[in-house]
């Protein structure tokens, strides 16, 4: 062949052409299940976060409350108000899961506080709490009541109602 007719044939030839390149959107069913399921744990973990904080919030305003009257017993030093608002708080608490256990009094009471709980009172606390806030003059061990208050609060079960 001569060169000049092949100057003409490869005039002719056009030159290679790509595809267009593959475009990121949409993306393949798979990628769609995996933003499905990631966003259906990222519900679920958010709603039972909400639940969990919904549910346990009265515990941390009765722990703010009795903190509140522990200040103010440490202010005033009456044994007798620390215990019966303590009584009060608890009987607030437990009306929150067992409406039914607020009837009790006495070691009744102390007994359905110990039902929802790991550990049991001390003598002492039973006793400020079953029958010292019944009485007019009462000595008790309020640092160590509170304490023992506090950590009932902080870990006690719940009971669940079922309707």
């Amino acid at each position: 062949m001569d060169e000049q007719l092949q100057a003409q044939l490869l005039a002719q030839l056009k030159d290679v052409q790509l595809p267009p390149p593959v475009s990121w959107w949409p993306p393949a069913i798979g990628w769609w299940l995996v933003a499905l399921i990631t966003l259906m744990a990222i519900t679920a973990v958010g709603y039972y976060l909400h639940k969990r904080h919904t549910q346990n919030r009265y515990r941390k305003l009765a722990l703010a409350e009795l903190n509140a009257h522990f200040a103010q017993w440490q202010n005033l030093s009456d044994d007798k108000a620390y215990i019966s608002a303590a009584n009060n708080v608890l009987k607030r608490v437990v009306k929150v899961f067992n409406p039914n256990l607020v009837n009790q009094f006495s070691d009744a009471w102390i007994d359905a506080l110990e039902s929802h709980a790991s550990t049991e009172f001390t003598v002492e606390t039973r006793y400020a709490l079953a029958h010292q806030c019944y009485q007019t003059h009462v000595s008790a061990d309020i640092s160590a009541l509170h304490s023992e208050l506090s950590h009932w609060l902080q870990h006690h079960k719940r009971e669940q109602l079922h309707a």
